[in-house]
């Protein structure tokens, strides 16, 4: 059963992102697994407000991370004060700001970073 769980899951991580997924499954094996539906629509949220118009500088750093490991993002600190974020064979390194916020910049260097692999709003509807 859990292998059936887990191969739901893995499909949303297939490249090129399929489009032919049982929403009421998928939520079931993630549900499996201890993820809510509002775990998933909180950790969707972050990833909208990246890509809002205007920018936003209200992103909390940690939460956006924690959404980015979510969707099988890897983000690793650096000893420079630097995050660096690995999806598959790609990977971005940004500094890390000494508030609890992202900058416009770190904010469109991720947003382009997330459109080069396929991590966008639209992709996660």
């Amino acid at each position: 059963m859990a292998h059936r769980h887990k191969a739901k899951i893995e499909k949303l991580f297939e490249h090129p992102i399929s489009t032919n997924i049982d929403v009421r499954k998928l939520f079931s094996a993630l549900e499996h697994y201890g993820c809510t539906v509002e775990h998933i629509k909180h950790n969707k949220a972050k990833i909208e407000k990246l890509f809002e118009h205007p920018i936003s500088t209200n992103i909390d750093v940690k939460k956006l991370f924690s959404a980015l490991e979510h969707y099988g993002c890897t983000v690793e600190h650096t000893k420079h004060n630097k995050a660096k974020i690995i999806y598959k064979e790609k990977e971005i390194t940004l500094p890390l700001p000494h508030s609890d916020h992202l900058n416009k910049d770190s904010v469109v260097t991720l947003r382009h970073f997330l459109e080069g692999i396929g991590l966008t709003p639209d992709s996660l509807a």
